[in-house]
């Protein structure tokens, strides 16, 4: 588990040390991000606010819906198996949740060069009968995966967004994420899933129970979370954007008489 601890710790050293580039190699660039907990990141590093939005991603709505969940409790992971992505903390939250609820039984969907690494570290903490690992799954076994589910996780360090969270949402399943950029922007804490303080495996593992054994609860942040996503289609996130090139266009298109107030207004408000 101390390995596994510092890697990770590694893993999100070297972001923030690439990350600290970002506002000398970009200064004079717009930036269009997923989620204003990114733009608060991105302002931290040093970009002004002047030249920063969010756009939240779409979603195929018409794709996601409700299905039958599965008998026994689940929880499901979607995503790039990679060390950031926390799954090593969602294994060691698992043990717990065992030693409460025998019959609990993991999914975890995708890809990745953490896959070898993590399917040992489950394999070493005695969790072949609860933990599978399905790599790669079509779009339609996906969608089937996350109804089945009685709660998703996505652990990750950070996230542009989450975009999962709003997948599982569609299907009426809350997630449980850790209270980081990107995810708690997809995640309402307390009403369409649960948020926990970043790398604590021990309340993980609480939310995880809060969810599993309370399925009143489980099922009215299932049903709010489908509520919040419904309207986040890719139509709508297509005209939020086009607002904003629109935008990013006309200061171009004048940039001769802008980039100096601009440059002024940074100089002065925009850090």
């Amino acid at each position: 588990m101390y390995l596994m601890a510092l890697s990770m710790r590694l893993v999100i050293t070297s972001l923030k040390a690439s990350e600290k580039a970002i506002p000398f190699v970009y200064k004079k660039n717009s930036f269009m991000t997923g989620s204003e907990s990114t733009v608060s990141e991105l302002a931290e590093l040093g970009l002004s606010r002047l030249r920063l939005c969010a756009v939240p991603y779409g979603v195929n709505t018409a794709l996601y819906s409700p299905g039958v969940k599965s008998e026994w409790p689940s929880i499901l992971f979607v995503g790039r198996i990679k060390k950031y992505k926390g799954i090593a903390n969602l294994l060691s939250a698992i043990i717990r949740v065992r030693d409460h609820i025998p019959d609990i039984h993991v999914d975890i969907v995708g890809e990745g060069d953490a896959r070898a690494d993590l399917e040992r570290r489950s394999r070493e903490l005695g969790l072949d009968d609860v933990v599978k690992f399905h790599g790669y799954i079509d779009e339609q076994s996906k969608i089937e995966s996350y109804q089945r589910a009685w709660i998703a996780c996505l652990p990750s360090a950070k996230e542009g967004f989450g975009l999962t969270i709003p997948e599982a949402a569609l299907c009426e399943t809350p997630t449980v994420g850790y209270d980081v950029a990107g995810v708690r922007d997809a995640i309402v804490h307390g009403e369409t899933g649960l948020l926990v303080p970043h790398g604590n495996v021990e309340r993980l593992s609480e939310a995880f129970l809060t969810l599993l054994c309370d399925g009143e609860l489980q099922g009215r942040m299932g049903r709010a979370a489908r509520a919040r996503y419904t309207e986040f289609t890719w139509d709508a996130a297509a005209e939020m954007m086009l607002e904003q090139i629109d935008g990013l266009l006309c200061k171009h298109a004048a940039n001769t008489l802008l980039d100096p107030v601009l440059d002024r207004l940074e100089d002065s408000y925009g850090r």
